[in-house]
């Protein structure tokens, strides 16, 4: 969920922070970095494609919309989560280690745990899939590319 700020009115703030359940000042603070453009969306909340009730409460608000990204889901969440481990930005020192598997700098990579063993076969492929959204909100792929 994210914010397009000419398009979004400040007085807003406290019933989209009180939808997404987090705190005025955070969407404050989001809104005011500094690579923040009135033309962009401004990420403020992830959200699961299952809080379908969230996300539409929250687009009703002019100036709110989403946008999708794909990411790894954890089943069993916090009951396993020291097994399981995570995965964050890549860093200056795993690029330079991983150069010749196609990483890049603005790619994720197991820290700890499962993720980090089994980074190899979690990681799956770069690509990019082109969809046109129809009239009756379903999706066509028209173009697909994997790497």
């Amino acid at each position: 969920m994210g914010i397009v700020p000419e398009n979004f009115n400040d007085s807003n703030i406290p019933k989209l922070a009180q939808i997404l359940d987090i705190s005025k000042e955070s969407i404050e603070e989001k809104l005011n970095q500094s690579w923040v453009q009135p033309h962009l969306l401004v990420p403020i909340k992830k959200l699961s494609l299952d809080d379908e009730d969230l996300m539409t409460r929250a687009i009703a608000i002019d100036g709110v919309g989403s946008d999708y990204t794909m990411d790894r889901v954890y089943n069993y969440g916090k009951a396993v989560s020291h097994l399981t481990g995570y995965i964050g930005s890549i860093t200056a020192e795993e690029l330079e280690e991983f150069k010749d598997q196609g990483y890049t700098a603005q790619d994720v990579i197991g820290k700890r745990g499962l993720e980090q063993l089994y980074e190899e076969k979690l990681r799956g492929k770069d690509g990019v899939e082109l969809k046109i959204l129809k009239p009756n909100s379903s999706t066509q792929t028209i173009a697909k590319k994997i790497r």
